[in-house]
């Protein structure tokens, strides 16, 4: 092997190991799955929103609150929220990821759950977002602090 093929060997371990570092809690590249947990949820979040093509397929399971919005949702859709809190109490804001369920009309609004489905690439007033299609919905507790921070605070 001559140097130069070594050391564009090296550049490439050192990009996949920087590539491995980086990624996030959950993933499993090989089963195409992610795992969100509570410590991870706006990470993730963040992540899917900004590479939404890069996980189009994957299976996703997250916990979060089922949201409701008669006046911008279709009656088989909800999102997987958490409460993102800024600043303080007073500027909390629902947000997640849009999601397909056949029995959504079914679900109370407000009640936690842990959702099983796939990830594809949606459009929300002409911006591409990721959205889910329920497989599997199982109740949940909610979370000790049910409260989300962007990254930083």
């Amino acid at each position: 092997m001559d140097s130069a093929t070594a050391e564009s060997n090296s550049v490439e371990e050192e990009e996949q190991s920087t590539e491995e570092q980086s990624a996030l809690e959950g993933l499993d590249k090989n089963k195409k799955t992610i795992k969100v947990s509570d410590d991870n949820f706006y990470e993730w979040l963040d992540e899917l929103y900004s590479n939404t093509s890069k996980y189009e397929g994957y299976q996703i399971q997250m916990k979060g609150f089922v949201y409701k919005d008669s006046t911008v949702m279709k009656k088989n859709e909800f999102a997987l929220a958490r409460m993102l809190m800024s600043c303080c109490v007073a500027d909390l804001v629902p947000c997640g990821p849009l999601c397909t369920y056949d029995k959504a009309i079914d679900l109370k609004k407000d009640h936690w759950i842990i959702i099983t489905g796939i990830l594809h690439k949606g459009e929300y007033e002409g911006e591409v977002e990721p959205q889910i299609e329920i497989k599997s919905i199982k109740n949940a507790m909610k979370p000790k602090d049910e409260y989300i921070y962007p990254s930083g605070y």
